[in-house]
């Protein structure tokens, strides 16, 4: 096992499936690895029409916090740890407390 964040290269191996057809491929990748509030939003934006967007969101968020940076799935990695915080603490998305 790996320590330390994903390496570049290292992404779900589902964005390479034949019929994969990734709303980001071909984009920036500057835009998804990016600490710009403008460039996170740029990159939530192109995900937000991706057949693979909930795939993504879900790979994310099973990864530990720590190993994925960047926008996966119209996800920030500030969004996957609020999401995660929010799992934890019994908390579901979408209801309020």
């Amino acid at each position: 096992m790996s320590t330390g964040p994903m390496k570049l290269g290292e992404f779900p191996a589902f964005l390479d499936e034949p019929d994969a057809d990734p709303a980001c491929r071909g984009q920036n990748t500057d835009l998804f690895f990016s600490d710009k509030p403008t460039d996170i939003d740029a990159a939530k934006a192109i995900c937000g029409d991706c057949p693979l967007r909930i795939r993504c969101r879900r790979w994310a968020i099973d990864q530990p916090t720590d190993k994925v940076y960047g926008v996966w799935g119209a996800t920030s990695h500030a969004d996957r740890k609020a999401i995660k915080r929010r799992k934890n603490s019994g908390r579901q998305l979408g209801v309020a407390a």
